[in-house]
């Protein structure tokens, strides 16, 4: 049985539909608009519904969106959060952030990785997978992107081949021996 809304639930229903995309792409415009000329080369890298909390109970609560922007090889993160027209509300600074990589993002690293000396030489002759994982983003600002490659000739058990880290703003391997070598690949299997 399912149960009915509150009396306040109901009233502010539309205040806490999912974003439309035309309020969506007003968002996304008004942003990138704003922060291009402080960044180069913007990229949209989320855009959320926020809603908050009146004050009072009987006030309604505000709608908003929240759009997060990098630098296309940056990784430090830049909110912009909007009004249900578009209007700035807020726009700061949140720092360096692992975000969610894109496809042509993984594709990149996997193109620099694969160009890689060590990297590809590890890979030949093999039935090749990958994972991403979120490296550790150190003192460099820019955007990047952690693989795991993996043997996955026997689907049911993949193995570990090499893990890197690329700079994709600088387009190459990050040299962190750490990430190069798995320690139960140390018979050369």
């Amino acid at each position: 049985m399912a149960k009915e809304m509150s009396e306040l639930t109901e009233r502010w229903r539309a205040t806490l539909t999912p974003l439309t995309d035309v309020e969506e792409r007003r968002a996304i415009e008004v942003a990138l608009a704003s922060w291009t000329h402080r960044l180069e080369d913007p990229v949209v890298r989320g855009v959320e519904l926020g809603v908050t909390k009146p004050r009072h109970r009987h006030e309604p609560p505000s709608r908003r969106v929240r759009v997060v922007v990098t630098e296309r090889g940056g990784a430090r993160a830049h909110e912009t959060v909007l009004d249900p027209d578009g209007a700035i509300i807020e726009e700061r600074d949140l720092g360096p952030m692992n975000l969610p990589y894109t496809s042509e993002e993984i594709e990149q690293a996997r193109d620099v990785a694969g160009r890689d000396e060590h990297v590809a030489g590890r890979l030949v002759g093999r039935a090749v997978g990958v994972g991403t994982f979120g490296p550790s983003l150190g003192d460099s600002g820019h955007r990047l992107v952690g693989l795991h490659f993996l043997d996955v000739t026997d689907q049911e058990s993949p193995r570990p081949i090499v893990s890197v880290v690329v700079d994709l703003a600088t387009g190459a391997v990050v040299p962190e021996p750490s990430h190069h070598e798995d320690p139960r690949e140390s018979g050369g299997h």
